[in-house]
């Protein structure tokens, strides 16, 4: 049923909730390819780092290649500022589509490098270019798909929809997990480790092929094209957004309590815990696959359940005790998994990361709902895109400087004391200064325009 502002215009809701679910498959499909192509190099951290940072020492080769990791996140933040301008000014459509063939043209030629053998330190240096390159796509496509959805669901089930995004993420790591092991399998060991292991990289250029056409048939959401109906688009977003005070501090507090304690939490639980049972655990690359794979399919409907909880009860303190909890467990889950290593009991461990990905769910689930809230339709993607961008470093740095703590201090329990760090200033955060925003109707901060709209075409009668 449309609904009617004061002038008489309307937003055809009916119309625009009916292909909410198509809006939801295509910007979900964009999210799992770029957490796919980004979780490959985590999976693979072994194998990179043979490839293109050999080593005497096998800490060292991996350090070198979670610095490589690591550094994409750096790309992140600029590509939130040149996407997110792009998609505030010219539409969000375009960005969108933009985005994700920025990604996978990238991690394409991430799956064609030559290696160090080959080229020698050159192959280093554009390991860590394409790896910008990446962060760049990503910095813009994440945001715009939490936008895509947030702009097009209904204020009082924004919490729910969002969260389908949120389980996209953890099936592009059991999909990366998946195409690798079947690769391993199938090739056998030494041709994997010697050729096999780019596949996987060259695999996604077909994701991006759907997703690409999918984006395309994408209209721009309905928000943002009656802010340009009424010519209330930003004209300088990124000034907009990066010289205002007020919006600084917006910005900063969803890049702590949102992005940089979600991201912390989320590589913890899904990459670092699959690396801890890989080279310090030793448990077998194959049986710590299977752990994690299993724990992230089984703990994916928690994320929607968390989604749908905080249309009901509110945001803020699911967000706040999600990261709580995880700070908690950190220590106790990881000596234990050390214990249960030896023999390794798959099924203790599986239990072992289930629980971290549970609390992980608790914030996760609610995160795309509450940025889309947190910042006005005008300025929202760039503002929402760099806080998001910004944050995520932190997070992205976990596995390099949770290694690089093992290196200095050779305890592999050690390099937790960042996880908990980062997740306790969160909580913080996320408890005492972060805004409440279930209650946002976002549909009626276009209300003025739509008004505006209306006076236009009236007098032009």
């Amino acid at each position: 049923m449309p609904v009617e502002s004061s002038a008489g215009t309307s937003f055809n809701r009916e119309k625009i909730f009916s292909n909410l679910r198509f809006v939801v498959a295509a910007s979900s499909i964009g999210t799992l390819i770029d957490w796919y192509d980004f979780f490959v190099f985590g999976i693979l951290a072994i194998n990179i780092g043979k490839a293109f940072f050999p080593s005497t020492n096998p800490i060292a080769s991996l350090l070198d290649t979670f610095a490589a990791f690591a550094v994409g996140f750096l790309g992140r933040p600029l590509g939130g500022i040149i996407f997110g301008r792009f998609g505030d000014k010219v539409g969000r459509r375009y960005s969108f589509l933009t985005t994700i063939l920025t990604m996978g043209i990238a991690t394409l030629l991430l799956g064609l490098l030559p290696t160090y053998a080959q080229i020698g330190i050159a192959a280093s240096i554009l390991v860590f270019i394409l790896r910008i390159i990446q962060g760049l796509g990503v910095g813009g496509e994440y945001g715009g798909a939490f936008i895509y959805i947030g702009e097009n669901a209904p204020d009082e089930r924004r919490g729910f929809y969002g969260s389908f995004l949120q389980i996209t993420a953890g099936f592009g790591i059991v999909l990366a997990i998946v195409l690798s092991l079947l690769t391993r399998l199938s090739l056998g060991s030494t041709a994997f480790s010697d050729w096999g292991w780019r596949l996987p990289f060259v695999y996604a250029i077909f994701l991006v092929a759907l997703a690409a056409y999918l984006r395309w048939r994408l209209q721009e959401t309905p928000i943002y094209q009656k802010l340009r109906e009424a010519g209330k688009t930003s004209k300088s977003p990124l000034k907009e957004s990066l010289t205002s005070l007020p919006n600084w501090k917006k910005m900063l507090i969803g890049a702590i309590a949102g992005s940089a304690g979600v991201g912390t939490t989320f590589y913890t639980a899904n990459l670092y815990s699959l690396s801890f049972l890989t080279n310090f655990a030793k448990i077998g690359g194959i049986n710590a696959e299977i752990v994690t794979l299993s724990a992230i399919v089984i703990s994916a409907p928690f994320q929607i359940f968390f989604g749908w909880f905080s249309d009901r009860i509110g945001r803020k303190w699911l967000i706040a005790l999600g990261y709580l909890f995880s700070a908690i467990i950190y220590f106790p889950v990881y000596i234990t998994m050390l214990k249960l290593s030896h023999p390794p009991n798959l099924l203790a461990l599986f239990g072992l990361v289930f629980v971290q990905l549970f609390f992980l769910a608790m914030s996760y689930g609610p995160m795309p709902a509450w940025f889309v809230e947190y910042f006005p339709a005008r300025i929202r993607f760039t503002s929402l895109n760099f806080a998001w961008s910004l944050g995520v470093i932190i997070g992205g740095f976990q596995p390099f400087i949770a290694t690089a703590i093992v290196a200095a201090t050779h305890n592999p329990i050690d390099s937790l004391a960042y996880s908990v760090g980062v997740s306790l200033i969160a909580f913080i955060v996320a408890a005492f200064v972060l805004k409440e925003t279930s209650h946002t109707k976002i549909w009626q901060e276009v209300e003025p325009a739509m008004q505006q709209d209306a006076k236009t075409a009236e007098s032009k009668k």
